[in-house]
């Protein structure tokens, strides 16, 4: 059986943008058929409302302004990858169908990725459904909802199926979301009702338990080493086992972490 095409509009408004994100679509997905390519957000109404579509790619900064103004009160029954060189646009794409936020200069590996979380959301983007947050979560009304990041995350957890590990979380700094690519993540540690998120420029809290977390990590790549640790192995120097069945973990950047003998999973995997 002849697989069904998924029928593709980008919206982007500068020539070789478009022509960059064509070449990656099509190395990635055989089956992407792009049907329209257009540079402001009321070409984009046109096409979403006399077309069948299963997804869109759409910068945020079109010819004719911001998408958000433009598409405002547009009934859109597709899922929305957005590309855009800004990130302070995350939470109003959340507004949207979105299922992606990929900063440009984009890659295969992002575009690989958004494909894989489509196939595996997509069950949800049904005709005449409507997929978003409250009205009033955008960023200028950010200040003084402390409901965001629980709204944030219940998105992720609800859309996750187990073989579709997160691949970025969303952390208020402030009165700011900071976006933290998992991949980034070089341990965490519980700390009372938070978890302590280590990255290699940053450190990050976040109100979660560490069994909470540890579920939506990709299984193969975080490990949980203690009781109040979970370690990327990505980042894994050597092993150095200790007294008592413990085992010291020295990371590529000379940090030290206490590998409990309880947690001996990743000795294993080796």
């Amino acid at each position: 059986m002849t697989a069904s095409r998924i029928k593709i509009l980008i919206c982007e408004d500068e020539g070789p943008a478009q022509k960059h994100i064509v070449k990656l679509i099509r190395q990635v997905n055989k089956d992407a058929e792009i049907v329209a390519i257009v540079e402001t957000g009321e070409e984009a109404i046109h096409e979403i409302e006399n077309r069948h579509l299963d997804l869109i790619f759409m910068d945020i900064e079109l010819a004719d302004g911001p998408c958000f103004q433009t598409l405002q009160g547009t009934d859109i029954n597709s899922p929305i990858i957005f590309t855009t060189a800004y990130d302070q646009y995350s939470l109003k794409a959340f507004e949207l169908k979105s299922i992606d936020y990929l900063m440009k200069p984009i890659s295969r590996a992002d575009i690989e990725q958004a494909f894989a979380k489509f196939e595996n959301m997509k069950r949800m983007f049904v005709k005449g459904t409507q997929v978003h947050f409250q009205n009033d979560l955008n960023e200028k009304k950010l200040q003084g909802h402390p409901d965001i990041l629980e709204k944030l995350e219940a998105y992720l957890e609800s859309n996750m199926h187990s073989q579709n590990a997160i691949q970025r979380l969303f952390i208020k700094t402030g009165e700011t979301i900071e976006v933290v690519q998992t991949n980034d993540i070089q341990w965490i540690e519980a700390s009372g009702n938070y978890i302590k998120i280590i990255t290699e420029k940053k450190k990050y809290l976040l109100r979660s338990t560490l069994s909470g977390i540890y579920k939506k990590l990709d299984q193969e790549q975080f490990y949980q080493i203690h009781k109040s640790t979970i370690l990327n192995i990505s980042y894994v120097l050597k092993i150095e086992e200790m007294a008592y069945g413990d085992f010291n973990i020295i990371l590529e950047n000379g940090e030290s972490l206490k590998m409990s003998r309880n947690y001996k999973d990743l000795i294993k995997s080796f």
